[in-house]
């Protein structure tokens, strides 16, 4: 209804006087609006739980608007003593309030307690437009035990179900990655002999409402103390929770401590960018990348000494259950002639630190050095396999030769005892030297023989005084330095372009900074099949640049905000106007996003514009600035 008409429609019920007041009251709401309508910037904290046990997580959520005032800046955390940050992320809002864009990004932190009792979370303070504001100070009380029984978000069993709160709170809500994604690390046994093997298994779970954007890094504990094996491929698996199949994949190493005490298993760690979308049916399909930082507690390992009593003389470090073999690869030999002796160890335990078995000293027979190989074959959760060590043996003489068995003493974890085992013997038959028995060959050159070796013999020529110049040499001049130094450059080049590889290869921040222009060309080509004036050129134009900066800093681009891109450039050496231009760019790109109204870019501008920016960001000295083709503004 227009304003007339509803003044009409009241002076007609209740008089002029009337309509005349509400006029007033009308101008004075306007007037209001216009001057102190504006919205402030403002930061909020909130804690949850604010009750909890020594065993289960709280999350911190700080919540900044930045309202009428401009670009908004990220808080800095304060000390918080007696909590542990394990993990970050944030979500960005914009919406657009009487015809202003009001922005407000919220940032998530869980935190663990270090120690029960009443905890502090000083304020939280930010600057925006010039002024610095603070958020209210929070408290939380913390007892023993776990008051979430495995249901809150700290959880870390793999066994609970993680849909069960979800289901209570009804559907149709965002998904916590976090409650979908979870990492564990376990050992068989606390508690073993020095040399004995302990079984450590690292879990990844995840359910199917997420899915990982690339292949997560996955750093492996780091193991003190301890020989660290592999036991096999990593296996998957599915497990039923909650009416729901959730993926499992497992890796396995077997630990065997080499001192006796306390071997510390270092936390696992896995960085990725998930997709989560809604818990309702409708809305599967919606998804939206957030980075996880996950990583699981370290272990502590208690290994006691191999005990003194019944030690054997000739034990020498084995522990576990073997068996030993040795052969020779003839019983018939001939004095002088060497034989390859194998000798295999085989069976339980850390074969790389077995040692070979002591060999007797035998009369007549020469022993030279041994070499070794190591075949690892796991049986299940055991690590087992074989090492086979071959020497050479001589026999110096004819006759017979024992070789009496060989003994191999090691430790049995299992029947917590020492044990031996032994080798055959071995006879070798040895025949006299036909060489030997015939003497040595002494052979002769006639008078005729040795006066023509004498007439080819030059001997040195003492008198310097007739030897003549014979010309130029052949270093003197420009194409032998030429000829000689080609062969250099041409090594040079090839450690180069080995160098470039390898490090293609190997170091993942160098590859995708070296590719990093290369994808934003693909990038840009789909920047161009995107309609003429459609708004999604713009965000998609956004999108390409903090994929190139994440290229550039070796980041997950997925995860990364316009004000985090921003603030990781001003960090680095990069010119202020750059940065400024990146920031001026990204804001444009913001605003005819979310914005109703159109914005003069052509199609080919905004290529243009972002390939530019992205070559001052590559090389800032050399790039010039970028040349605008439109205004970004909006249209009237």
């Amino acid at each position: 209804m227009r304003a007339s008409e509803s003044c009409r429609s009241i002076e007609g019920a209740h008089g002029s006087g009337a309509c005349s007041g509400l006029l007033l009251r009308v101008v004075a709401l306007l007037l209001v609006a216009a001057t102190g309508g504006a919205t402030a910037a403002t930061i909020t904290a909130r804690l949850s739980p604010e009750v909890l046990g020594i065993k289960d997580e709280a999350v911190l959520d700080v919540s900044v608007s930045a309202g009428a005032t401009g670009a908004l800046a990220t808080p800095q955390l304060p000390h918080l003593d007696g909590w542990q940050v394990v993990s970050r992320g944030s979500s960005r809002n914009m919406s657009f309030v009487g015809g202003e864009l009001e922005t407000s990004v919220t940032y998530s932190y869980t935190l663990r307690p270090l120690r029960e009792g009443t905890l502090t979370i000083p304020a939280i303070s930010v600057e925006i437009g010039g002024e610095r504001i603070a958020s209210e100070p929070l408290t939380a009380e913390v007892k023993s035990g776990s008051l979430t029984h495995g249901r809150g978000r700290g959880r870390r069993s793999l066994l609970d179900d993680p849909f069960a709160r979800r289901r209570n709170r009804g559907s149709g809500r965002e998904i916590d990655p976090y409650q979908h994604v979870e990492i564990e690390t376990r050992v068989d046994r606390r508690e073993c002999w020095v040399g004995e093997q302990v079984t450590l298994a690292f879990r990844l779970a995840t359910s199917p409402y997420i899915r990982f954007d690339r292949q997560p890094l996955y750093t492996a504990p780091e193991v003190a103390g301890a020989w660290v094996e592999a036991l096999g491929d990593q296996m998957r698996r599915t497990e039923v929770r909650g009416g729901v199949e959730w993926e499992v994949v497992e890796i396995r190493y077997a630990l065997f401590p080499t001192t006796a005490g306390v071997v510390t298993v270092g936390p696992a760690k896995l960085d990725g960018v998930v997709n989560a979308g809604s818990m309702d049916i409708f809305s599967m399909m919606r998804r939206s990348g957030r980075r996880l930082l996950l990583e699981t507690d370290p272990i502590e390992i208690s290994a006691a000494a191999l005990p003194e009593a019944d030690r054997p003389k000739q034990f020498a470090g084995a522990v576990g259950q073997y068996r030993v073999r040795a052969d020779v690869e003839r019983d018939h030999a001939t004095a002088n002639d060497p034989l390859t002796l194998t000798i295999e160890v085989s069976g339980i335990g850390n074969l790389n630190t077995v040692p070979e078995p002591a060999l007797p000293e035998v009369e007549g027979l020469r022993f030279f050095e041994p070499q070794s190989e190591v075949e690892l074959a796991p049986q299940g959760a055991r690590l087992a396999g074989r090492r086979v060590f071959t020497r050479l043996i001589v026999p110096e003489s004819a006759g017979t030769i024992i070789l009496p068995e060989l003994e191999l003493n090691f430790f049995d974890p299992v029947r917590e005892s020492y044990r031996s085992t032994r080798s055959s013997a071995m006879r070798i038959e040895v025949l006299p030297d036909q060489a030997q028995s015939r003497g040595p060959i002494v052979t002769g050159l006639s008078k005729e023989e040795v006066k023509r070796l004498k007439a080819e013999i030059e001997y040195i020529k003492t008198d310097l005084s007739r030897i003549e110049h014979q010309g130029g040499q052949s270093y003197d001049g420009g194409g032998f330095w030429a000829m000689a130094g080609a062969p250099l450059l041409a090594i040079a080049g090839a450690l180069a372009i080995r160098r470039r590889r390898h490090l293609l290869e190997t170091d993942v921040g160098y590859a995708r900074g070296s590719r990093a222009m290369k994808r934003l060309e693909s990038r840009l080509a789909e920047l161009r099949s995107i309609p003429e004036g459609s708004n999604q050129a713009w965000a998609l134009a956004s999108r390409v640049l903090l994929d190139f900066v994440g290229d550039k800093l070796n980041l997950n681009a997925a995860g990364l905000t316009t004000d985090e891109t921003l603030c990781l450039l001003e960090s680095s050496e990069l010119p202020d106007e750059v940065v400024a231009e990146v920031r001026e760019f990204l804001s444009a790109c913001d605003l005819a996003r979310y914005a109703s109204a159109s914005f003069s870019e052509s199609q080919a501008g905004l290529v243009e514009r972002v390939r530019a920016l992205a070559r001052r960001i590559d090389k800032p000295s050399s790039a010039p600035a970028p040349t605008k083709t439109g205004t970004g503004r909006r249209q009237i």
